[in-house]
């Protein structure tokens, strides 16, 4: 097979890999949403905000702001998470002042409890 027909087959595949790992991504999104939600009702944040894909906040590098009560104080903390290290690299380049969060699929709950909440920590 010639060169150019291969290139143009790889460039075909990484175009459909992105688009699956965008749907799964955004599913884990909305996983991580349940997580945020679990919390609140647990009294461990006091409210949190999924910003919509492709949202100003969004394409800013915050999928989530949480606030929580610290000390009598509402304080609010807005984060970015992705189940891609490439993703992960790219979004600290454009947003280094937004936290970025890497959780691969298999990540456990409670993992991702606690880095939410060391966002808090003094």
């Amino acid at each position: 097979m010639p060169k150019k027909m291969n290139r143009h087959r790889f460039a075909d595949y990484q175009g459909r890999r992105a688009e699956r790992y965008g749907k799964v991504g955004r599913k884990f999104e909305e996983d991580f949403s349940g997580i945020l939600t679990k919390m609140q009702n647990e009294g461990l944040i006091s409210s949190f905000e999924h910003h919509r894909p492709h949202s100003a906040e969004d394409e800013s590098g915050a999928d989530f702001v949480v606030v929580k009560s610290v000390a009598g104080k509402e304080i609010s903390k807005s984060f970015g998470i992705t189940i891609s290290h490439q993703s992960l690299k790219s979004a600290r380049l454009k947003h280094p002042e937004i936290p970025q969060f890497y959780f691969p699929l298999e990540t456990k709950e409670e993992t991702m409890r606690r880095r939410v909440l060391e966002l808090f920590d003094l």
